[in-house]
């Protein structure tokens, strides 16, 4: 709350392709499967803040099949999440094939200025073994582009050495939350 984009975007050419995941359930080492999806407050927060500065979202998924929502963490009561999920979910419903944008929409002249990667257990299922989010990856950093993600999605990023010897983000730093604040 309060938060204002005095300076929002308003040329209208730069966009964010957001690749969200498209699984419902994790297969856990124990047999059973957890419900999962992209955390809503992990997706729609950062979202909101985007389309607030000015941008326009893309949602892109694997095989184009509706981006899963691990709904049981959705935020009754927080409005900006709940109009930025309202505003998307058409979006959401019918995202891009990942492949279609990187055949139509990736090069040079891209009009993509970042790549977002949502948290949400489901990043780790299919992202991190995706030639595509790879190829996606290898765009971003050879055009210089933004890569934005956190919590689980940064899994994603694995793909990134798919059909290389070693990372491409092996000397970058990440930030993350320290073991201690899990184990409280």
């Amino acid at each position: 709350a309060g938060v204002e984009h005095k300076d929002a975007y308003t040329a209208g050419r730069w966009k964010i392709l957001m690749i969200a995941a498209e699984e419902r359930y994790e297969l856990l080492q124990n047999g059973k499967m957890l419900s999962t999806g992209n955390h809503p407050i992990e997706m729609l927060l950062p979202l909101h803040h985007l389309m607030e500065a000015g941008f326009e979202i893309d949602v892109a998924t694997l095989s184009g099949y509706p981006a899963k929502l691990e709904l049981w963490a959705m935020p009754r009561e927080d409005e900006a999440v709940l109009s930025t999920y309202e505003a998307l979910k058409p979006k959401l419903k019918q995202p891009k094939k990942l492949a279609d944008v990187i055949a139509d929409d990736l090069g040079p002249d891209s009009d993509y200025l970042a790549v977002f990667i949502p948290g949400g257990h489901a990043a780790v299922v299919g992202l991190p073994a995706s030639t595509d989010v790879e190829q996606v990856l290898d765009w971003a950093l050879a055009n210089d582009k933004f890569i934005i993600t956190l919590c689980h999605g940064p899994a994603a990023l694995l793909a990134a050495s798919l059909s290389k010897p070693e990372s491409p983000f092996k000397d970058y730093s990440v930030c993350v939350f320290p073991d201690a604040l899990d184990q409280g």
